[in-house]
This record gives structure tokens, C-alpha cells and sequence, in this order.
């Protein structure tokens, strides 16, 4: 049964929307994130040349400041990661849908677990399709296109986006409405991002695992410092998902 329904979850992100939205943008992000490193600075220069002005970077592009684009912006993603997803649970107790299916022997616990784990594939699939398309055009575009940081500080940056999707889920699971899970969602958002300037709280909130995973692989921050955010993010991604079903079982559908 929790097969099936997974099944069912799969085919229901394949024919909406969903399936070309996000694997679009981070294909799009994949292929931009070196074209910006690449350019971006040659580009700079000759629109400061046509105002009179002179502007020269004082060192050569790399492959480093490719991937720094793609930590960029696939860490912005986590916005839109936050929007395809809200509705996930919200919006069946909405339409309901909901209750016509656990009325079939259906668990809400695989509910819950289903909704996660179809979600998770959709990222991976379309977080993998931009990582493809940024080494390959770093790899064309750069005389280097690796070092022995780059898998890690990738995973690290995935691992991101599997822990905003817990909190989506949760998010969804508690809320009434979409706009109310849309407003929570942003609110998060911006919480977690507002974690990272705070001293104390930085070395320790997820939020900041891109950054440092970014700074492993530019060897600037040394593998250890990673442990704190993982940790957190992994514990608490756990807390989201059972908090999620453990809500979910209470409430009336």
C-alpha cells in the first residue's frame, strides 16, 4: 500500500506543474551559475568602459567562483522550493481529497511519509540536473573544474534543500489554508536566514550549511565547523517529519 500510494504521489507531480517548474530552474541555474562566473567580470568592465570608468578585477576567474554562483543561487531556490511545495498537505485537506483517500487503508503516518520521500525525489532529480549542467560548463569553461571538496560541499548544499522540504512539509501539515502555509513558509524563510547573522546562533542553524560548504571547498574553513549545522538540520528535519505525522494523526480531516 505505501508503494502504491507513493506511486500515486509520483504521478501526481508528473502531471502537474511541478514536474517542469523546479527542474527548469535549477537546470537554468545549473547552466548560468559558470556562464556568470566566466563573464560576468568581462562584462562588468566594458559597461564601466562606455560610462568612463575603470574597473579591473585583480585576479583571474576560476572554477571556485563558478560553483560560488551556484551556491547562490540554488540556496535562493529554497524559496521556490518552499512555494512548490506548501500546498503538499495543506491543499488535500483543502480540496478534500484527503479524506477520500485515508479512508482507504492508508495510514497517515505513510501519508505524511509519502508526501516527503515523492517531494525528496523531485529535488534530488532536479537538484542533480544542475549540478550536471554547472561541472560540465565549468569543466569547458575553466582550465580547473574540481577539487577533492567539491562532492562533499555539494552534498552539504543538497542536504539543504532536503531539510527546507521537512519544514515545508510540517508547515503544510499545520496549516488550514494555503495562504496561511504560504505565509509561514516565507516567515521561516526569512527566520532562517536571519539566523546566520547572528553570531552565536550562525555556527549552528542550517541556514548556514551553504555557506560553509561553500567555504570547505574554497579551503578557507576547515571540514569540522560542518558538524554543528548538520547535526541541527538533521535533528531537526527528523522533529519536522514526526512532528508532521503526529499533528496529522490528531487532526480532524
Amino acid at each position: 500500500m505505501t508503494t502504491t500510494f507513493l506511486k500515486k504521489e509520483i504521478n501526481e507531480i508528473i502531471k502537474t506543474h511541478k514536474i517542469y517548474v523546479l527542474p527548469a530552474l535549477f537546470l537554468f541555474f545549473g547552466f548560468l551559475s559558470p556562464l556568470t562566473a566566466k563573464f560576468m567580470p568581462q562584462l562588468m568592465e566594458e559597461m564601466a568602459k562606455s560610462t568612463g570608468m575603470i574597473i579591473k578585477y585583480a585576479q583571474e576567474q576560476t572554477f571556485l567562483d563558478s560553483y560560488a554562483q551556484l551556491f547562490k543561487n540554488i540556496s535562493q531556490l529554497s524559496f521556490i522550493i518552499i512555494l512548490v511545495f506548501v500546498g503538499a498537505i495543506v491543499g488535500e485537506k483543502v480540496k478534500g481529497t484527503a479524506t477520500l483517500i485515508l479512508t482507504k487503508p492508508v495510514s497517515r503516518t505513510r501519508f505524511i511519509i509519502s508526501k516527503f520521500i515523492a517531494a525528496m525525489a523531485l529535488y534530488t532529480f532536479s537538484y542533480i540536473l544542475s549540478i550536471i549542467a554547472c561541472v560540465y560548463y565549468t569543466f569547458l569553461l575553466f582550465p580547473e573544474y574540481s577539487n577533492d571538496k567539491l562532492v562533499l560541499s555539494l552534498l552539504m548544499l543538497w542536504g539543504f534543500g532536503a531539510f527546507m522540504i521537512s519544514a515545508t512539509i510540517f508547515i503544510s501539515t499545520i496549516s488550514k489554508s494555503f495562504t496561511t502555509a504560504a505565509g509561514l513558509g516565507i516567515g521561516a524563510y526569512l527566520l532562517l536566514l536571519a539566523s546566520t547573522a547572528v553570531p552565536y546562533v550562525s555556527k549552528y542553524t542550517p541556514g548556514n550549511i551553504g555557506n560553509i560548504g561553500l567555504s570547505i571547498l574554497q579551503g578557507t574553513t576547515p571540514i569540522e565547523d560542518a558538524t554543528a549545522p548538520i547535526m541541527t538540520a538533521t535533528i531537526l528535519a527528523g522533529l519536522f517529519i514526526f512532528g508532521s505525522i503526529a499533528v496529522f494523526k490528531r487532526q480532524e480531516i
